[in-house]
């Protein structure tokens, strides 16, 4: 599946998601709990956690739950390890 068709099975916040995701990515992995992301994109727990499941439908996205503890200013609770499942970053994503 081509990049275009991806995003147009995609509502914008799901869109929106998938770029943080891709610009965080370190290797097609990153940590984060969903309160985090949401927090991040300005959008809702309940968002993200839809978004999420869009992605793994469509075969983008893998995670584990669960992953570790984080108690510091910017992340508290328990953090999931993403991995993003094929090279789908593209430039435009990425921090300059």
């Amino acid at each position: 599946m081509e990049d275009n068709d991806i995003k147009l099975t995609l509502t914008d916040s799901q869109k929106a998601i998938l770029k943080h995701y891709r610009a965080i990515a370190e290797d097609g992995k990153f940590f984060g709990s969903h309160k985090w992301i949401a927090k991040e994109v300005k959008v809702s727990v309940v968002t993200v956690k839809r978004a999420n499941e869009r992605l793994r439908e469509l075969g983008l996205l893998r995670w584990v739950s669960g992953f570790g503890n984080y108690k510091n200013k910017k992340i508290r609770g328990t953090a999931n390890q993403y991995h993003l499942v094929e090279s789908i970053g593209v430039a435009e994503d990425r921090p300059q």
